[in-house]
């Protein structure tokens, strides 16, 4: 039985974390430890972490020392601590699902290096039966063309074996880019499991859309690099394919996924000042794939930053204005029942799990906090 080791990264959220470590706890996967990583919080998470640490002998607790402080040193901290064959990363403000990590280290046991497994979301307190992540319809192998053409997107919960990213660890200096290691597992055979395991907690204020713009230059070097390491592992496994004389077709570089993502730098680097860098991306972005939004931007790069934004907003309001009544309705579609996937999800249950969490008169969770 491969050990487990389940990695909850937290900073000064101690009542969500509290929930997600109590989720963790109640796993029936035996073979399993828990690695707390503390960004160095300040309201009491170290001193509730070692209180459990003293209960269960397989909770350990790791302040971060080691690395700059932020998500990704966070997690490279609990990489470093732990001892299991197979790591997963759960965040301190989402939930497991009953049976996720025997479900999870079942297939890996198959003989795949990562398992890719969906999400339930929890919409502004609001629990729902709706796929978080997306691209993806039926369990199966993955293959690693889906993954360098941007069809899997959205929020997973991944679970790969310790060796299947070796010493790597997530970038630093960046602001979450997760693909920039992710795109290591697909190296390896991967799978896609199409159930939820997780309860992916989103709050409109907690989103990346609305924090990015206070690093900007961190998500631009995400998005560039992300590219980039797709460029290079489509040539490296295209150089592998010639070299071995094998019939199996060669892997294709979707322009237009390319020229988004260099797209997308470029809009940070404007936002970050970077002028050069944003001219960089933008002729970049152009080469593989001419496009109005790329277009436009260049036309308007000579305007001020702040008004771009203004624009931005509105933008993202309305579009969000209009699809709100659509997505209250269809997000909370099903809930409490049973569905095709046989895994029972109501919201007597979450709140069950989430019993610990404080919530105010709203139902509003306390991911209203803001991550660091």
């Amino acid at each position: 039985m491969l050990k487990v080791s389940i990695i909850i990264p937290t900073y000064n959220r101690k009542e969500l974390f509290e929930a997600a470590l109590k989720s963790a706890l109640a796993q029936d996967y035996e073979n399993k430890e828990i690695i707390i990583s503390d960004d160095n919080s300040n309201d009491g998470t170290r001193e509730l972490a070692q209180s459990y640490v003293a209960k269960f002998d397989n909770v350990k607790y790791v302040l971060n020392q080691t690395y700059d402080r932020g998500p990704n040193g966070n997690k490279n901290n609990g990489f470093d601590h732990a001892s299991g064959d197979a790591f997963v990363i759960l965040d301190d403000d989402d939930l497991l699902i009953e049976g996720a990590i025997s479900k999870m280290a079942a297939v890996l046991e198959q003989g795949y290096a990562s398992v890719w497994a969906n999400c339930y979301f929890e919409l502004d307190g609001e629990p729902t039966t709706k796929f978080s992540g997306f691209g993806l319809s039926k369990s199966g192998e993955i293959s690693p063309q889906d993954y360098y053409d941007g069809k899997i997107t959205g929020e997973f919960l991944i679970m790969f074996r310790r060796d299947a990213i070796g010493q790597r660890r997530f970038e630093k200096g960046l602001y979450g880019s997760e693909n920039t290691l992710w795109i290591y597992l697909f190296d390896l055979p991967a799978y896609y499991l199409h159930d939820a395991v997780r309860i992916y907690r989103f709050h409109r204020s907690d989103s990346v859309t609305i924090n990015s713009f206070k690093r900007p230059l961190c998500i631009m070097k995400g998005y560039a690099m992300t590219a980039e390491l797709i460029l290079q592992k489509i040539a490296e496994k295209n150089e592998q394919v010639s070299g071995s004389n094998s019939a199996e077709p060669k892997f294709r570089v979707n322009d237009a996924h390319i020229a988004i993502l260099y797209k997308m730098a470029a809009y940070y680097a404007k936002f970050g000042g970077e002028y050069k860098k944003m001219y960089e991306y933008l002729f970049k972005s152009l080469k593989f794939k001419f496009t109005k939004e790329a277009l436009a931007m260049l036309i308007l790069s000579p305007f001020p930053k702040s008004m771009i934004l203004f624009l931005t907003r509105i933008g993202y309001t309305k579009k969000r204005t209009a699809n709100e009544k659509i997505s209250r309705f269809s997000l909370l579609d099903g809930a409490g029942r049973r569905g095709a996937r046989g895994l029972k999800f109501t919201p007597r249950s979450v709140r069950k799990i989430r019993s610990s969490s404080r919530f105010n008169e709203r139902g509003r969770s306390l991911r209203d906090t803001k991550r660091g």
